[in-house]
């Protein structure tokens, strides 16, 4: 993002064209073909300002779903506050939360994972923020599985397809509770209390499959997993175990329509192939 880019955007919001008078730094946190992330830094302001939306449309991302999920979030002392949004045009500017990402040990020993299926459990029995869209997992599988593949994904579209009916006949019913569903490392900053950021696909869903995202993202093992269900409460492993087929089966449909399999890491890419051995 580009130095204009920074001040056209500021100058669209009031607080903003504030901080174009006052002076302010710029630093860039990230940028890549889809997304753009920088620090805003001012003498009264200290904001991240992400400017997104290429794709939107082909990977099911919506802006304003984004902006209500992460204004109700913030409300509720789980994500930044937002300061402007432009669904439109792929813009959010919020506080910045001056934390690291979560390392990586946190997804490994019982003592993080009990403190994500803290947070996580904490999130879900908020009250559901009014007006929040539905995330139904099983339509955005079907959704993605009739979109064509950006690239050649190892795991055949019938396989996935058999992954994703195995997973239908053995889930229990879902109750929809404020989940991010995005609950990645990345996604997560740990400031001791642990925030979450990225809210692009949050919404009313399943608690389990939240946590089966987690488990797959991070290729849990069967204890671990064991750990965050006992740490998150009223789940068992093999309750969750649909589910965690569930995600991988969207995880791998995503990847497909984004033509993102190289930005996985070898091992991990062979872990999710693995799974899908359906």
């Amino acid at each position: 993002m580009s130095a204009g880019q920074v001040e056209a955007v500021l100058a669209r919001f009031a607080a903003g064209r504030r901080v174009l008078e006052d002076g302010f730094s710029v630093r860039v946190v990230q940028a890549g073909p889809v997304n753009a992330l920088v620090r805003i830094v001012g003498a009264r302001v200290d904001w991240a300002v992400r400017v997104a939306g290429a794709g939107d449309d082909v990977l099911v991302v919506s802006r304003v779903g984004e902006r209500d999920a992460q204004t109700a979030a913030a409300r509720l002392g789980f994500a930044p506050a937002v300061v402007y949004a432009d669904p439109a045009n792929g813009v959010l500017v919020s506080t910045w939360i001056d934390a690291p990402v979560a390392a990586a040990g946190l997804f490994v020993h019982p003592e993080g994972l009990a403190r994500v299926a803290q947070r996580v459990r904490a999130l879900h029995a908020s009250p559901p923020p009014v007006g929040l869209r539905v995330v139904d997992a099983q339509a955005v599988a079907r959704n993605y599985l009739g979109l064509p593949a950006a690239g050649g994904g190892p795991v055949p579209r019938h396989r996935l397809e058999k992954a994703l009916a195995h997973a239908h006949a053995r889930r229990r019913s879902p109750l929809a509770v404020f989940c991010h569903n995005d609950l990645h490392q990345q996604n997560v900053l740990d400031a001791g209390q642990l925030w979450f950021i990225d809210w692009e696909y949050a919404g009313l869903g399943d608690p389990l499959f939240e946590l089966a995202g987690i488990a797959g993202y991070h290729d849990l093992r069967p204890g671990q997993v064991e750990a965050l269900v006992s740490a998150y409460g009223g789940v068992t492993a093999a309750e969750l175990a649909p589910w965690q087929v569930l995600f991988d089966v969207v995880h791998a449909l995503w990847l497909d329509v984004a033509g993102a399999w190289d930005t996985l890491a070898l091992a991990r890419r062979e872990a999710l192939v693995a799974r899908l051995c359906f």
